[in-house]
């Protein structure tokens, strides 16, 4: 008895909880049946987080079809993540036209975002179409559109 509580609690918690356990839990199976049990038997109604995880989820595991089902039927517009994760999941899988298809509508989404240039131009080349990736990046440098890099500074402890 008091362990469903918990768990009632837990999922109906605040969402970010629920990401972090779906993203511990790795697994799509059973992070399906958790989304699916959350939804159904806690009356939780997903957020954007939420889906965030279980399309990643699902996209990881190579379920890009279930992965596009779901937002297809998602009850708020897609975020930029959402879409984002669809495409690293088409390119990884070998699903390059739907990728391609994919990273178009985020560039059309977001013109100004570099961030999804450079994606369409990832995925030009992995299926090959190098001159889709030289027009690509000329473009982004007549826009003015530049990959950010990240990077991190480390500094040893105790120096003195």
């Amino acid at each position: 008895m008091r362990c469903k509580r918990e768990e009632r609690n837990l999922i109906r918690s605040h969402s970010l909880l629920f990401y972090q356990l779906a993203t511990i839990v790795a697994s799509w199976k059973k992070e399906k049946k958790l989304f699916d049990k959350a939804v159904r038997d806690h009356k939780t109604p997903p957020s954007i987080e939420h889906y965030d995880c279980h399309i990643d989820l699902l996209g990881r595991a190579g379920k890009v079809k279930d992965a596009c089902d779901v937002v297809s039927t998602m009850l708020m517009n897609p975020s930029m993540k959402i879409w984002s994760s669809l495409v690293s999941a088409c390119k990884l899988h070998g699903r390059l036209e739907v990728a391609e298809a994919l990273a178009h509508r985020l560039v059309k989404l977001e013109p100004k975002n570099a961030a999804n240039h450079t994606m369409l131009s990832m995925v030009y080349a992995e299926s090959g179409n190098w001159l889709g990736v030289e027009k690509l990046r000329k473009y982004m440098t007549v826009k003015g559109l530049r990959k950010s890099y990240g990077y991190r500074r480390i500094e040893p402890e105790n120096q003195g």
